[in-house]
């Protein structure tokens, strides 16, 4: 698939840090995460990419902001007493994935703040919290690796935000960076009051003309 910038991504290999997983520690003035943890970096184009967790097989990164605007990305790995790793990564400008709790039940939250899932469906005609990433540049803009402002107003996805439940246009209440976290979108739905209840109630979102490849289901009564 495709980079977009801001994006959350995990990459996956071996001997990427240390056996014992690190997680970044945020500069406690700024928030801002690093850009080396355990001796691990991770640069775009030359840009380094703030470090949220570095284990021996896999390392949870933000691709910069920078990257804004390009069609594709050199990205090197450099570990401590290793040779860099090299890979070429295609970039647009939103490549929408939203967070779930099994591959296909969203990680959401209902109204009154408990977990959707089967055994506690969201009411029709409520508003449901989604989660995705790949959403692209905000406005105003967030800088790479500081987590978006706790207070509002807070940051909007430059391109448009579409949902639909089951094909039926869900009204998005609110679109915008997760409060205090980074490379987060929180999305905002109401659950059209006429959609059929079920417990796998099929989400399609759409950031500009980029919908989110992978099925994720939501539960509705």
């Amino acid at each position: 698939g495709f980079l977009a910038p801001g994006q959350l991504l995990t990459l996956f290999g071996a001997r990427l840090g240390p056996r014992e997983g690190v997680a970044g520690s945020p500069d406690p003035v700024t928030g801002k995460f690093p850009a080396a943890v355990a001796g691990t970096h991770v640069w775009f184009d030359g840009y380094p990419a703030p470090l949220l967790y570095v284990g021996y097989n896999q390392v949870n990164l933000q691709a910069p902001f920078e990257l804004a605007g390009r069609a594709a990305t050199r990205m090197v790995v450099t570990i401590d007493g290793l040779d860099p790793v090299e890979a070429t990564l295609p970039l647009r400008e939103a490549s929408p994935g939203v967070f779930t709790l099994d591959g296909t039940r969203a990680a959401a939250l209902n109204q009154n703040g408990t977990l959707n899932g089967p055994q506690n469906p969201a009411e029709r005609g409520s508003i449901v919290q989604l989660f995705l990433t790949g959403q692209g540049l905000f406005d105003p803009p967030l800088e790479t690796g500081v987590p978006s402002p706790s207070t509002p107003p807070f940051p909007a996805p430059l391109l448009p935000v579409r949902v639909t439940l089951d094909g039926q246009e869900a009204p998005v209440a609110f679109a915008g960076a997760a409060p205090g976290l980074i490379g987060l979108t929180q999305v905002n739905v109401e659950i059209p009051r006429g959609l059929r209840p079920s417990l796998e109630v099929n989400v399609s979102v759409l950031v500009g003309l980029h919908p989110a490849a992978r099925r994720v289901t939501l539960a509705v009564r």
